[in-house]
């Protein structure tokens, strides 16, 4: 961390993008015009595009022009109007090239006429009145007529009967244009209900049988149901003994109802070696602290079936770094036992002995063992829960005394719901994480206490590649009755301050040396693409803390700090570079630039 003690400092990086961007691409979008829509506005039209206008101001101003991305932008209205009822719809587009070598795109739209669908009918069902298709479909006459979507509709449909044992159903549809309205007739052939004769399985060399048997949701006998044969196929293959899965059904003749089911696996190898080099927030070395971006290598081997069982067992290795400390490297080594079922039920387990030695203003060592639960990760949400008993070695502040060894336990509960469109890099949608713990402690006059802790993240496109990214972050620790917080050793407390929390501060000891039992941290995020692989990003960060700072009367009081500043971002394979610059706007540091490189965003 470098400190520059003058203002100008902002203004010295605000200029040097903007010189850096009069010197990009010499063919720029300047404007965007749209011309024959009347069914939908320009903004709306223009947030579909990948080509963009070029801000007003300069530092956001080069777009540079793409023949390609336009061509795309083009079939992209194109099935926009249809997916609207706009079938007979046409874009084209012309390109004026303006005095200073920038271009000024023409966009034309013919929308034509807008189709609804009229008269639906329903043939051939009888497992199913037409009510309950039209309802299971979605459509109603006057609706826009969208070939697409209606597809999409059937396809769920036969997924429905499927599942009701209709192995062959097939549904058929068919359009008629009259005088701009859709007459739409649905032809079901509903055909026998199957069940599931024998199941075969395929490529199974060294694993038993058992293993993947358990997996499966359906047997010998059962109503064919493709929901069931889908949700085998995703267990067989979170089992972790298969790297490829395929479950295919089969009528056994014309005559009979039933189906027979192929499983063809192949099985993951025995032993592997990864080596994985990448960028990562890992946890603070201390309780309450904010992660740390750090630029981490690792090696594991991995070795499958242990004693032929489900088992796997794995040894990793793992050195990082962060560049505000470049001196002090961190080691870690763990030794893992993957179980997918536990005590008969399908709940994954792991069984963690660990060794974690991290470097902060006061050197933190923890050894232990860790036994933890967890849901199969799903797209959307992750649910875990552990327990773990672990040793810590350092100098361990408990006020005026410092402890220079422990025996601590802790019991954790976390739940991720992560609705974003793409993890490492949101531009749309919301993160929620909500982390409750008890923390038992062995240390002399140290006493029990719980945690809670909540963050929420949400993420909103500006333009056509911009992100509005803000997230608000509270935390809570307290004792149980009978306990006194100021036996609370230094690294329990919260801190704030760093390149992941308020950036006008360099780490927590520099915001508030001693501490918080109740934390608030609000961030505010605008990130804009420049040209090539940079990028830029506008920030606020506030937040408070109530800490501990009388240590005869134990008094607590609330400190709050804020700042805001600009960044410049390198896009790489493994993730974002940051290079921050945060003016703190209260405290003793007020007006005095604080510089961060860090890896990834802030959140």
């Amino acid at each position: 961390m470098h400190t520059i003690t003058n203002r100008s400092a902002l203004l010295i990086i605000f200029f040097s993008f903007t010189s850096l961007l009069a010197q990009t691409e010499s063919l720029s979008v300047e404007k965007i015009i749209i011309n024959g829509n009347e069914a939908f506005a320009d903004t709306q039209l223009k947030g579909l595009l990948k080509t963009e206008e070029s801000g007003l101001l300069p530092f956001f101003r080069s777009r540079p022009f793409s023949r390609r991305a336009l061509r795309y932008d083009e079939i992209t209205l194109e099935a926009f109007y249809a997916s609207r009822g706009y079938l007979e719809c046409q874009v084209s587009d012309s390109i004026v090239v303006n005095p200073n070598g920038n271009v000024t795109i023409y966009i034309t739209i013919d929308e034509g006429i807008q189709f609804h669908l009229g008269e639906i009918t329903v043939t051939g069902n009888r497992l199913f009145s037409d009510e309950e298709i039209q309802d299971i479909l979605g459509i109603h006459e006057d609706d826009p007529y969208s070939p697409g979507m209606i597809n999409d509709r059937v396809n769920a449909l036969r997924n429905i009967y499927e599942d009701r044992g209709k192995f062959t159903i097939d549904i058929q549809q068919e359009a008629v244009d009259i005088n701009e309205e859709i007459k739409l007739q649905f032809l079901i052939s509903e055909g026998s209900t199957y069940t599931i004769g024998q199941i075969f399985l395929e490529g199974i060399e060294t694993v038993p049988e058992k293993y993947l048997w358990r997996e499966l949701l359906f047997k010998p006998g059962d109503l064919y149901n493709r929901t069931k044969l889908v949700k085998s196929h995703q267990r067989i293959y979170e089992s972790g003994l298969f790297r490829s899965v395929e479950i295919i059904p089969a009528r056994r003749s014309e005559q009979d109802d039933i189906a027979d089911i192929t499983i063809r696996i192949r099985e993951l190898e025995r032993r592997s070696l990864d080596l994985t080099f990448d960028f990562r927030q890992e946890p603070s070395p201390a309780e309450g602290g904010e992660p740390n971006t750090a630029l981490a290598a690792a090696g594991q081997w991995w070795h499958s079936r242990v004693l032929n069982t489900s088992i796997r067992s794995g040894i990793t290795l793992e050195t990082s770094l962060t560049l505000e400390d470049l001196s002090s490297p961190n080691y870690s080594a763990a030794w893992d036992f993957l179980m997918p079922w536990s005590f008969g039920i399908r709940v994954p387990s792991t069984i963690k002995f660990f060794s974690d030695y991290r470097t902060v203003k006061n050197l933190v060592w923890r050894n232990g063992v860790e036994l933890s639960f967890h849901s199969r990760e799903r797209r959307r949400y992750h649910l875990r829960g552990g327990i773990a008993w672990f040793f810590v070695k350092g100098d361990l502040v408990v006020l005026d005394t410092v402890q220079t060894e422990g025996l601590e336990r802790r019991i954790e509960l976390d739940y991720l719901f992560q609705g974003v469109d793409y993890i490492p890099a949101p531009k749309k949608g919301t993160i929620i994480q909500v982390t409750p713990s008890f923390h038992g402690t062995f240390i002399k006059d140290a006493p029990y206490y719980y945690k809670i802790e909540l963050d929420i993240r949400r993420y909103h496109p500006v333009g056509a590649r911009g992100v509005l990214a803000y997230r608000a972050k509270g935390s809570y620790l307290d004792v149980l009755p009978g306990g006194a917080k100021d036996k609370l050793t230094r690294l329990h407390l919260f801190d704030l301050g760093g390149s992941t929390s308020l950036r006008g501060w360099s780490g927590g000891g520099d915001f508030w040396e001693a501490g918080g039992v109740i934390k608030g941290l609000v961030n505010l995020e605008l990130r804009m693409p420049l040209f090539w692989i940079l990028g830029a990003e506008l920030f606020f960060d506030a937040g408070l803390l109530k800490g501990l700072d009388d240590v005869e009367t134990s008094g607590f009081s609330w400190v709050s700090g804020w700042d805001g500043g600009i960044g410049l971002l390198i896009s790489t394979p493994l993730g974002p570079i940051r290079f921050d610059m945060a003016l703190p706007l209260s405290g003793a540091m007020a007006d005095k630039p604080v510089t961060h490189v860090a890896f990834l965003y802030t959140f």
